[in-house]
Formats: structure tokens, sequence, C-alpha cells
């Protein structure tokens, strides 16, 4: 009987370890999809727009802002899903970037995956970009930007120097411990997904209810980071997304649950052969 025992036992564990991760939504954003709207509303000279060449969705600026706040961004909310507060997720998304060699001096341009409270994202959201900014050294950064606000209150996390123009930036949330954990791979797909860690975040402060959920915003930006004066033009080709995805990520409980049905299974397989 030990040996049945141990047996059924592994047939369980082989099950619940070759359960796979699930892709609720995906999109390549090659092409325009009712799945996005503009929402929020762009801001200055700054718009999201699908397209072919690149093959993207693209941040563009064709008349940068001249008045004060010197800012530009552009939009696409996820309106086909939002995710659940009560189980596990990942949500990524790959970016190409340039270098914007030719930025000037206090300027800034980034790409960012957007996360917040459904019904409540001005006071509850947080931002992951891929940004290029020049510095009042004259020095360009290329980095990877980390912004969590909960009540309403910014705090900025640590910069981390990313010297390619493309990359692939996830936000994974755990429904037990209420945290964010923000990951990178430097280099996108090209090599295979090698995601680093950046940050994790605790968002139990946004109040997460049972039936409250998660939106999903892209967004581009660019501007002058002290309002010293007009931003600058964006070619759609220096700054895109692609291949966005949100998966569902099996918990714990989920692996138990199936253990628990195999050890069921076994006690009836038991009790015929009585």
């Amino acid at each position: 009987m030990k040996t049945k025992t141990c047996f059924a036992l592994s047939v369980g564990l082989v099950l619940t370890a070759s359960l796979p991760a699930q892709v609720v939504f995906s999109d390549s954003l090659t092409a325009t999809s009712s799945s996005w709207i503009d929402s929020p509303a762009n801001q200055g000279g700054g718009v999201l727009t699908f397209g072919s060449s690149p093959a993207g969705l693209a941040y563009s600026v064709t008349t940068p802002l001249n008045t004060t706040p010197f800012r530009d961004s552009g939009y696409k909310g996820l309106a086909a899903y939002n995710a659940p507060s009560t189980s596990n997720w990942t949500a990524q998304v790959d970016i190409n970037l340039a270098v914007f060699s030719g930025i000037m001096q206090n300027l800034y341009v980034n790409l960012n995956l957007v996360v917040a409270k459904t019904g409540d994202s001005t006071n509850n959201n947080t931002s992951f970009a891929l940004d290029r900014y020049r510095n009042s050294d004259m020095i360009v950064v290329q980095d990877i930007d980390t912004w969590v606000t909960i009540g309403g209150v910014k705090t900025h996390l640590t910069e981390i120097v990313n010297a390619t123009t493309y990359a692939t930036l996830m936000i994974g949330y755990d429904a037990a411990t209420k945290f964010l954990t923000y990951s990178y791979d430097s280099d996108g797909p090209n090599t295979g997904w090698n995601f680093v860690t950046a940050h994790t975040a605790d968002i139990s402060g946004w109040s997460m209810g049972g039936s409250d959920t998660f939106t999903f915003v892209l967004a581009g930006g660019s501007g002058s980071s002290i309002n010293l004066g007009p931003t600058q033009s964006i070619s759609a080709s220096d700054a895109y997304f692609q291949n966005f995805k949100i998966t569902a990520v099996p918990e714990p409980s989920v692996y138990a649950a199936m253990i628990g049905l195999g050890a069921l299974g076994l006690a009836a397989y038991r009790r015929r052969m009585v």
C-alpha cells in the first residue's frame, strides 16, 4: 500500500508542477484594437498610435507644448480586462526607446507601464518606465524609473541604469502579501527573457477589497523636468511598445487543492480495493 500511496502522491505533484500560468490577455500592439482606449486623455502634443512602421504602439510628439507645464503625454488604457485583487498576476510589455543623444538639457522622454486601482487611479497608482533624460551636467542618463502613489502621496524608488534601447518591463502582484514586484530584462526578448527584480512595493494602502480590480495603462511622456522651456518633437520610430500581456499566476492554494484532490482520489481507490 505504501507503494500505491507514494505513486499517487507523485502523480499529484507532477500534475501540480506542470500546472501552467494562464495568459488572460495579450496583444502584439501591431494593429489598432478596440481593447484599448484613449484614457486618460492625452496631454499637450503627445499621442500613442498603433502602426506598422514601426510595428507597435508608438509615442510621438509632432507639435511640442510651448506653455507651462512643459509636458506632453499620450495614453492607452486597457478596456478589455481588469485584474482581480484576489489573485496573483503579472503584466509585461516590450519597450523600444532610442538613446536620444540630441536631447536638450533638463528634457526627458519615457515609456511607462502603469497599474492603478480601478476607480481611484489618481490616488493609487504605480508607474514602471524606461527613461531617457539629459541632466544638468549635460549627460544623457538611460535608466529604469519606478514611482508608487498611495493615497495621493507619490514616492520615487531608486533609479536603475539601463544602457540598452530595448527592454521588457514586468509588474507582478501577490494577492496574499499585497506586494507589487517590479522586474526587467535589460535587452528585452532578444536573447530570451531573463528578468531581474528591481523593486518591491507594499500597496496595502490602496485598500483593495475583494471586489476591487486593477487597471492597466501604457503611457508615453516627454517634457522639461524643471519647466525651463518647450518640449521637443518625438518620432514614432524612436519610442514604441510591443507585445503586451497579462498572465494569471497559480497560487500555492491551487497546488494544495490539487494535492488534496489527489489524496481524496487515493482514499476512494483504497476503499474500492478493500
